[in-house]
């Protein structure tokens, strides 16, 4: 069979069409994803550049930002003590009665134990977030019952704020007794913050009379031997 020349020509051209087709299609489009691909993560690049660029303008800013929060921080850590023992609570009712002196009886103190406050949620100031990094703060309660005059209840609030550490005087009843003086009952909370590097500071305790050393009365001497008689008599002879 005799194929024409212009047939020939015309296969030449489908031939052709059909390559065209195929570059296009597995060649072009593929490339032309790819470009797009990667123009998209260029942008998306660009961006970053220019968020890392504004952050890189800022950065003296935020690091001014960091020390002082720092030193914020620093300034309120100091403001807790590292820990509420009985003998503080018990320190704090004994200095008070002495800061008030005669005007203060103090029949009733509770020491009610320390619980933890719990925190829950976020902390954020501005567009920086906080985190506790393991800072524990608890509350140690005293119930106090006592009478004392109105001049000293000024002097006893006065004493409680004036102490270092933190506390609060959460709740306070006063009533006027049948003598002229204040009948009150007052809890104050005591709080600490565990987790930080400030030390604990023992109260201070003044000289308690502790008693004898020697409750039984034990020589301290050691006894003499059994033989030691035997001895000296065989010495002397």
């Amino acid at each position: 069979m005799q194929v024409k020349k212009k047939d020939i020509y015309l296969l030449m051209i489908l031939a052709g069409i059909l390559i065209a087709l195929g570059v296009y299609q597995f060649v072009y489009i593929k490339y032309q994803e790819k470009c797009d691909a990667l123009e998209a993560e260029n942008d998306s690049l660009q961006n970053t550049v220019t968020e890392l660029e504004l952050l890189e303008a800022r950065r003296q800013e935020f690091e001014d930002d960091t020390q002082s929060m720092q030193a914020e921080c620093d300034r309120i850590i100091r403001l807790f003590n590292a820990d509420t023992m009985m003998e503080d609570e018990i320190m704090y009712t004994y200095n008070m009665e002495q800061v008030v002196a005669n005007d203060i009886a103090v029949p009733s103190v509770t020491l009610a134990g320390t619980v933890e406050l719990p925190y829950s949620g976020s902390l954020s100031v501005g567009e920086y977030q906080l985190t506790d990094e393991g800072i524990r703060m608890f509350d140690s309660s005293v119930n106090l019952g006592f009478t004392t005059s109105y001049d000293g209840l000024k002097h006893i609030i006065e004493y409680l704020y004036d102490m270092p550490g933190r506390k609060a005087l959460s709740t306070v009843s006063v009533a006027l007794s049948g003598d002229g003086y204040l009948s009150c009952s007052a809890v104050v909370d005591f709080y600490h913050l565990t987790g930080t590097e400030m030390p604990y500071e023992q109260s201070d305790i003044p000289t308690v009379i502790l008693g004898t050393d020697n409750i039984f009365g034990v020589l301290e001497t050691a006894p003499p031997a059994e033989n030691a008689g035997e001895s000296e008599a065989g010495e002397a002879e």
